[in-house]
């Protein structure tokens, strides 16, 4: 069961936690080839991890960091899941995180704690006497910390903390380098995000910075596309500062639900001059996105053009604006009737 879970898991790098709330049905059962929806990968990922974490690995030997060494430790729990195995060192399932090599089997997986890259232990599903750093190091050459635990991650980590009320002031103050309260916020600016404890507990969450996950994500893993959209919102917005925010939130937050994202079929119909892609109105236009007119007119600031204002014979009034290559038609009460490309 171990080496049909291992073949699975070698699709993926890192190994995130997650909620099985967060896996749409409709969504798991997609081939692995034609995942290119971020969103649902993220969520693919989830299940996957799933699987990892609640199987039984009773045949595993487990090693903990001891000074600069790695000594092997004896987990005395019925079922050696990865979950029961960090539940016996101290650490809930919001506390831990898993990452894995496809490329070196040698090492079956290595937990860190949440928020950081400080290692909790490492599983070998073979036999050895030792663990060096140096096997550790080397199985871990192609880690990295912003990756393996992104904004995803820890927007995805700080939600279940909240919903299992498993995110200590005291854990969160440690990983975090904050001093420990039982009440009031904790700035945590090595994440970007502020935090609400009360009675010891994390209770909210907001971000530092304004940015949604998905922006935080392209702000670190895509900077250069990041900084485009940033670019492109300034110049309509000046320096209105919440809505460049704003704008960018939107777009990003759709852009994970694209289909096929950049090799979306509809890419070209919603290219603007400044050469990025509007995937809120790509999702509107071809993916029965819903919108109002106020939301149009504010996402499409300073970018739509009228192109008619039209009453039939019933008195009822329809308007159709034109953003890039596509033409949308708003009811009188604001509500969208239609999209279509335009032909000019």
């Amino acid at each position: 069961m171990v080496r049909q879970l291992r073949i699975l898991v070698s699709q993926f790098r890192v190994l995130r936690t997650g909620t099985i709330s967060e896996i749409r049905p409709d969504n798991m059962y997609q081939p692995l080839g034609t995942i290119t929806n971020t969103s649902i990968m993220k969520k693919f990922q989830t299940l996957i991890i799933l699987v990892v974490f609640f199987s039984n690995t009773s045949l595993a030997q487990y090693f903990v960091p001891k000074g600069e060494d790695f000594v092997e430790k004896q987990i005395n729990v019925e079922k050696k899941t990865i979950v029961n195995v960090a539940k016996f060192l101290g650490y809930n399932t919001e506390e831990f995180y898993t990452y894995s090599n496809s490329e070196d089997n040698s090492i079956w997986v290595v937990a860190f704690k949440s928020f950081t890259d400080e290692i909790i232990f490492v599983a070998l599903t073979k036999k050895s006497d030792v663990l060096t750093k140096e096997r550790v190091r080397e199985y871990l050459k192609n880690y990295e910390f912003s990756k393996a635990f992104g904004p995803y991650e820890i927007e995805s980590t700080l939600n279940d903390g909240i919903k299992n009320k498993s995110l200590s002031s005291k854990f969160l103050a440690s990983v975090l380098k904050e001093n420990n309260i039982l009440n009031g916020e904790i700035n945590a600016n090595s994440i970007g995000y502020i935090l609400t404890i009360k009675n010891g507990y994390l209770t909210e969450f907001k971000t530092s910075d304004g940015l949604n996950k998905w922006a935080k994500e392209w702000k670190e893993e895509f900077p250069e596309r990041y900084l485009a959209y940033k670019i492109a919102a300034k110049k309509y917005w000046g320096e209105n500062k919440e809505k460049i925010i704003n704008e960018i939130n939107v777009q990003a937050d759709a852009y994970s639900r694209t289909p096929d994202c950049m090799l979306n079929e509809f890419i070209e119909l919603h290219k603007s001059e400044e050469g990025t892609i509007n995937f809120k109105m790509l999702l509107v236009a071809h993916y029965k996105e819903k919108i109002n007119l106020e939301e149009f007119k504010s996402i499409n600031y300073g970018r739509y053009v009228l192109v008619s204002d039209f009453s039939n014979s019933d008195e009822k009034k329809s308007t159709t604006y034109k953003v890039n290559k596509t033409l949308f038609t708003f009811s009188e009460k604001g509500e969208l009737i239609n999209s279509y490309t335009a032909n000019y």
